[in-house]
């Protein structure tokens, strides 16, 4: 893996920020498809923003819930295997989880 100098990580990070603004909720969770932690700062700073929120644990990453929409998210890690079998209404960030990421 590539790593990202900081200055990189926060412009990646800013171009998601600008595309949630226009996004549906289902391209909130294809945008979500990023470098790790990436998503991770992404959803810390949604956090700060109360734009999403914590909602536990899923074995070692994290749930979030999209506080703003009211229109489920798909969790895009189930998404990516073609089925959501839980969770519908979270996005599951695989930041800490290196077994899914």
């Amino acid at each position: 893996m590539i790593k990202l100098s900081a200055s990189e990580r926060k412009n990646q990070v800013l171009k998601v920020m600008q595309r949630l603004k226009e996004a549906t909720t289902s391209e909130i969770a294809r945008e979500l498809i990023l470098s790790n932690s990436t998503v991770y700062e992404y959803l810390k700073m949604l956090e700060r923003e109360e734009k999403v929120e914590r909602i536990g644990m899923a074995g070692k990453a994290y749930k979030w819930r999209i506080k703003t929409k009211k229109i489920p998210a798909c969790c895009w890690y189930c998404r990516r295997i073609g089925e959501c079998k839980e969770l519908v209404s979270t996005i599951h960030c695989t930041a800490r989880n290196s077994v899914h990421g």
